[in-house]
């Protein structure tokens, strides 16, 4: 484990642990780096101020990945009916959003985190915002090492 250091106080990796559906909290060694982590994340979600002009459209229907659950129109209304009475204030908001988040179940690491955050944008909209930033990050260089590889073959 000493291969990787400190790699849970990364910032950048940290959140993007948190926000992966798959992982969330269990993606970390120490529950204190987990703390800290949520902690900066609520701050940061909760300056986030969602437009009044334009409120967010429910998102198109997905196709669930195979082997997960599609989330049923019913309870799409539900969930649509339960995020207009978040809280108005920005941060007690994206707090309210934050732990609303991690009281879902964990999905299956087969699964596709994106699908399953375009399905929930309407749910969890400071979020997702947030989660667009850090789901991006590339998780190894070998690709980039691959191309490299043969492009010095050409």
């Amino acid at each position: 484990m000493h291969r990787f250091g400190d790699i849970e106080k990364n910032m950048l990796l940290r959140e993007a642990t948190i926000l992966d559906p798959r992982f969330k909290k269990s993606g970390f060694r120490d529950i204190r780096n987990f703390e800290a982590a949520a902690a900066d994340l609520k701050l940061k979600i909760g300056r986030i101020v969602l437009s009044d002009e334009r409120p967010l459209q429910p998102a198109e229907p997905v196709e669930p990945t195979p082997g997960c659950s599609k989330v049923s129109s019913l309870w799409e209304q539900f969930d649509e009916e339960v995020a207009r009475q978040v809280p108005e204030n920005p941060v007690a908001a994206g707090i309210v959003e934050f732990d609303k988040y991690m009281n879902e179940p964990q999905i299956n690491r087969h699964c596709d985190p994106l699908l399953w955050w375009k399905e929930r944008k309407v749910i969890y909209p400071r979020l997702h915002s947030h989660m667009l930033k850090r789901l991006n990050i590339t998780a190894t260089s070998i690709p980039c090492e691959c191309n490299t590889s043969v492009v010095r073959q050409m």
